[in-house]
This record gives C-alpha cells, structure tokens and sequence, in this order.
C-alpha cells in the first residue's frame, strides 16, 4: 500500500526470499515520490529470483526511478523465476537507467501489464524491451506499452529478447 513496503518487499527478494507459492498482491496506487529511500530492483538475477504471484489488481505505480549502474537485470523485478506469475501491474512514469546486460529478465507468466509514459536509457543494454527485457521459455499476454527506449541492443516494444517464448495480443507505441 506504501512505497516504503514496496521497497521492502524488493529488498526481501533481493535478501533470498523467493516468494514461492505465494501471492504478493497491491492494495492501492503507490507514488514512488513519496518513497523514504531509493528503489531496487526485486532479486538481483539468478542467484535470487522473484518465484510468487504478484498481482498489481490493476493498481498503478508511478514515478518509480531506478539508476542501476551497472547491474544486469534490473527493472520492477530483477528477475522472475519460472514459478512466478506477474499480473495485472500498471506502471506510469518509469525512469530507469541501466548499464548492465538486461533489463529484467523473466521465466515468468507476464499477463495484462501496462507500462505508460517510461523513459529508459540503457546503453549499451544487450536486451531491453517495454515490459520484460529477456523472457526465456515463458508467455507474455496482454500487456501494453508507451513509452521511449534509448539502447544499444537489441529492443522491442514489449520484449527485448524472447527465447522459446509465446507473445500474444500485446501492443507497443515506441
């Protein structure tokens, strides 16, 4: 419900708690703004994975500012494991600079997700996209982005890479 438990739950993830088998739910819009300390991204790859379900229930984040440095995967989750779900999560106002290999990484179910107004510079990124930057045997469904990408890779609107994976009825305006 706040951006300070938001910031928890990531560092939790990031610590080793992989979630799995459980749900992590919104509860209402957070404004990141309002945040008492800097964002990072849940998990940090493959050694710490998200492997829940996390359902934003159509809730909205915004203004979420995440300078990764150079830091392979990074973005909402770090990298969700190929138990997680992620659905139903709005993004508006994304800032995200990162220098590392993807810009988060997914075996994850990803459905009806949307991502508005981002700004991302990535260079030189390998895989960046819109909603998942490397999705590797997973699907993505429904999920919308608007925004601008700035890398030095390979990019897509939705997908920057996508590995043995199904995309469908997504729709992307770069």
């Amino acid at each position: 419900k706040t951006p300070d438990q938001l910031t928890a739950f990531a560092q939790s993830v990031t610590r080793g708690s992989s979630y799995g088998g459980k749900w992590v739910t919104l509860g209402a819009d957070i404004d990141m703004n309002k945040a008492a300390s800097a964002y990072r991204p849940a998990g940090n790859g493959a050694s710490h994975q998200f492997q829940g379900t996390f359902d934003g229930k159509g809730y909205t984040i915004k203004h979420l500012d995440i300078s990764a440095g150079k830091v392979s995967y990074t973005g909402l989750f770090a990298y969700a494991g190929d138990s997680a779900a992620l659905r139903n999560v709005n993004l508006d106002s994304l800032s995200l600079t990162s220098y590392g290999t993807y810009a988060g990484g997914s075996q994850a179910e990803v459905t009806n997700c949307y991502n508005s107004n981002l700004v991302m510079d990535t260079k030189p990124t390998e895989k960046v996209g819109g909603i998942v930057g490397y999705v590797n045997k997973a699907k993505v469904s429904d999920c919308a982005f608007d925004g601008t990408i700035a890398a030095g890779g390979i990019t897509g609107g939705i997908a920057g890479y996508a590995n043995y994976s199904s995309l469908l009825r997504n729709h992307a305006a770069v």
